[in-house]
């Protein structure tokens, strides 16, 4: 599940949910000052990608 960026339209709080891609817009209530208000943020996401694998050297790969 990812995680989603929320900020409060009552109180300006900012924080972050783990919830089902299915749940992301429907309504959340604010940790800081329990209201309803909040609403999705846009963020962006990082990717982790393996550094110790060599560089393909193969012409299969476009080298050489």
């Amino acid at each position: 599940m990812p995680v989603y960026e929320y900020r409060c339209k009552e109180c300006n709080g900012q924080f972050e949910e783990l919830r089902a891609m299915a749940d992301m817009d429907k309504e959340i209530k604010c940790p800081h000052c329990g209201s309803e208000g909040a609403m999705r943020q846009i963020s962006t996401f990082g990717v982790k990608s393996n550094t110790s694998d060599p560089p393909c050297k193969t012409p299969s790969c476009g080298a050489g």
